[in-house]
């Protein structure tokens, strides 16, 4: 925790009375006079705490000097101090975000509480701000496409909102992460996230785990336990998978919605409930409510605040800004040196159909190629990185020569032969095709199952 001290004082006596008190306290102190050698102080500066006299010659009874600071340094504390009889004068700046006032002249034990508590106020602060910005930074949605900032824009706009929202899109494309990106940019961050995935859950289990139950609900409910509703009480709740939620389910959820109050099972007590609901759907929710599979009503309250999130080929231009994230996240976390992709690689990657798992199958191949690959190899080839971007496995590792029978021997000419043709090609998978005579299908089929040698 720092212990840093600006006393701004126009007074020369005073100032150098407090400065040698607080340096006996072990904080150490720096001073200005006015508005000018303030601000220099400041800037040049790391400061933990400012105490200031508001009677300064050269800004206007230092209010000009406060509303600056609020300004620049906002996360910093102030303490005002003020002659005895002017205390209410400066108790009406208190909207500029003072911590305490102070009335001189200095008080032992008073004045020192508060320096402390204004110190340990402003660490704490400045922890929690690191903090929120390490979650919102965990939680960002990465890529540079329309598409992509379209979606940032979106969760900036509704996370400060109490909006329900309802998240589209593919498995893998993000929806989980857009839902916590929207719970830690809302003023509930500090209260719980609770994710539950509604999949291929009985109706019974479902409402149980949901709206919880008292002891003799059922056979099994030898004690009283709460559902997720109530856990996530203050916070947001992430209901994963809601189209298929059980239709007897999305009754109790609706009035949940409209009346902010549930009943536990075996129970007749009514809990009045304060939670956000973000729910997200790999389904096309508004034909699930044309067959009747899904509630209209339920939709319609779902639904004010709808984010679509496009599948990964479908914002090809991310996909090479999300690979070099991802690349350096997992080179960081498990402690190798850096590496980077190669042109080739990146087009190789941006040309893949990404279809099965988007973005969720990008970070595990990248993970996998970060685990697999040699530390020394920093710069990252094609035939380093194709054996991991399907396979989780270790590429074979020997080329020697061996007796084999005839068709593993022409399969690995195949296989000898087409990483020749993109090497020729600097890895364009598209001319590679037009070249071997094959449409791009066939191609991804066979380099799905290719190890190549180190050597190409």
């Amino acid at each position: 925790m720092g212990r840093t001290i600006l006393i701004v004082d126009d007074e020369v006596r005073a100032r150098s009375y407090l400065k040698e008190i607080l340096e006996e306290e072990g904080y150490e102190v720096l001073t200005a006079s006015g508005f000018g050698d303030t601000m220099e102080v400041i800037s040049q500066s790391d400061i933990n705490l400012i105490l200031l006299d508001l009677h300064l010659p050269e800004a206007e009874d230092g209010l000009q000097l406060l509303k600056e600071i609020a300004k620049t340094r906002s996360n910093v504390p102030i303490i005002v101090m003020s002659k005895a009889g002017s205390i209410q004068k400066a108790m009406d700046v208190a909207r500029l975000g003072v911590y305490d006032f102070l009335e001189k002249p200095f008080e032992g034990e008073r004045w020192l509480l508060s320096i402390r508590n204004a110190i340990e106020k402003g660490s704490l602060e400045a922890q929690l701000d690191s903090l929120r910005n390490e979650i919102q930074e965990k939680y960002k949605m990465v890529g540079v496409s329309r598409a992509i900032q379209g979606v940032c824009g979106f969760i900036e706009k509704v996370a400060h909102t109490e909006a329900n929202v309802l998240i589209l899109g593919e498995t893998g494309v993000g929806k989980d992460l857009a839902a916590r990106a929207i719970h830690f940019r809302s003023p509930r961050a500090g209260k719980p996230f609770v994710k539950f995935n509604c999949a291929n859950i009985p109706p019974e289990l479902l409402e149980s785990e949901l709206f919880g139950y008292r002891k003799g609900a059922f056979t099994d409910a030898r004690e009283d336990r709460r559902g997720w509703l109530e856990v996530a009480n203050g916070g947001t709740l992430f209901l994963d998978e809601i189209g298929d939620m059980h239709p007897r389910v999305q009754a109790k959820l609706l009035d949940v919605l409209e009346h902010k109050e549930f009943v536990a099972l075996g129970s007749r007590k009514v809990r009045k409930v304060n939670v956000r609901i973000v729910a997200a759907t790999n389904r096309d929710l508004g034909r699930e409510v044309q067959k009747g599979k899904f509630r209209r009503d339920l939709y319609s309250r779902l639904s004010v605040a709808t984010l679509y999130i496009p599948p990964l080929r479908e914002r090809k231009e991310d996909i090479g800004f999300i690979a070099r994230y991802f690349l350096k996240m997992y080179c960081q976390q498990y402690g190798f040196p850096e590496k980077t992709f190669s042109p080739a690689v990146i087009r190789l990657l941006e040309q893949w159909d990404w279809r099965d798992g988007n973005v969720r199958a990008l970070k595990n191949a990248i993970e996998r190629i970060v685990i697999f690959t040699p530390p020394e190899t920093t710069l990252l080839l094609p035939q380093d990185v194709l054996p991991y971007i399907r396979n989780p496995g270790m590429p074979a590792g020997s080329s020697s020569f061996q007796v084999r029978p005839l068709k593993e021997a022409v399969a690995d000419y195949e296989k000898e032969y087409i990483f020749k043709i993109l090497s020729l090609t600097n890895w364009n998978v598209l001319k590679a095709a037009e070249l071997l005579k094959v449409n791009r299908t066939t191609l991804y089929r066979k380099l799905q199952g290719l190890t190549p040698h180190r050597e190409i």
